[in-house]
């Protein structure tokens, strides 16, 4: 076999191979970035919307939530393009997809109390692929925070293959334990009385979910989540990782009991 011959049938494989590594360490760049700036904007939320503030003055002051947004949107588009032509990398985009479903399931519980659905986080994702611009920021926060309706010119027919319903679930798991942390820090700017309702709300909030989730593995107990797939899969990679965030879950629900009972004890004590 003659060397040209050689370089003829390995020089094209040799190609696909490089470039197929250099997308997949992009798109473990961009997964990291996307797991970076959600982390940053939870905490701009915990900030920015503690009880000590309105939330009047909340929102007026959403600057740096827009420019993680802008980040956000800029790696999404990257993925996106990415990822449609890397489909078997899926186990690389699920974790920072969780963690962004994370920032904003929490950013639209903090003010609405309730759950953000899975449709709407979407069309929020929709918007940021086609519109990555200041006015588009805006519309998503206002709609986030404060229930303020999406204007009709970003609706959006633009396919996510890269989030899956399993995502968001297991996302919304993680939120969780930020519900949770919100609730202590609410709590604990108790001043003797016992005024402790949006933590009590909270917490039968966190109560009623796990309640619901408890109904659905006990219905299928190997209910599992991998790479955003669900299946039914007892001690599979998904079905521990999924227990471990429920067991996560329950110990926050115990923190937030463990805190109210010290405030009671701590009232009656003052009695």
């Amino acid at each position: 076999m003659s060397e040209l011959y050689i370089d003829e049938i390995f020089t094209p494989a040799k190609e696909y191979l490089l470039r197929k590594q250099d997308e997949r360490e992009e798109l473990i760049r961009l997964g990291r970035d996307i797991t970076s700036y959600s982390k940053k904007a939870i905490f701009s939320l915990h900030r920015s919307f503690s009880e000590q503030l309105q939330h009047e003055q909340a929102m007026t002051d959403l600057t740096e939530l827009k420019q993680y947004l802008q980040i956000l949107g800029t790696g999404l588009i990257q993925v996106k393009s990415l990822y449609e032509a890397n489909i078997n990398l899926r186990g690389n985009v699920a974790g920072p997809i969780e963690e962004l479903i994370e920032f904003f399931t929490f950013g639209y519980f903090i003010t609405n109390e309730k759950l953000l659905q899975y449709d709407q986080f979407i069309s929020y994702i929709q918007i940021l692929l086609d519109h990555n611009t200041k006015e588009s920021h805006d519309v998503i926060l206002k709609s986030l925070l404060f229930d303020v309706p999406i204007p009709a010119k970003y609706s959006s027919k633009t396919e996510v293959k890269f989030i899956d319903i399993g995502d968001y679930l297991m996302g919304l798991l993680d939120c969780t334990g930020e519900i949770m942390r919100l609730s202590i820090q609410q709590s604990s700017q108790y001043e003797g009385t016992l005024q402790l309702e949006t933590t009590q709300e909270q917490y039968r909030y966190l109560q009623d979910f796990y309640h619901h989730l408890m109904i659905l593995t006990g219905h299928y107990p190997g209910l599992s989540v991998y790479r955003g797939v669900f299946e039914n899969s007892t001690k599979s990679k998904g079905n521990i990782s999924f227990m471990k965030k429920l067991q996560v879950f329950h110990t926050s629900i115990r923190k937030i009991e463990t805190t109210l009972l010290d405030i009671l004890i701590s009232d009656r004590e003052t009695i």
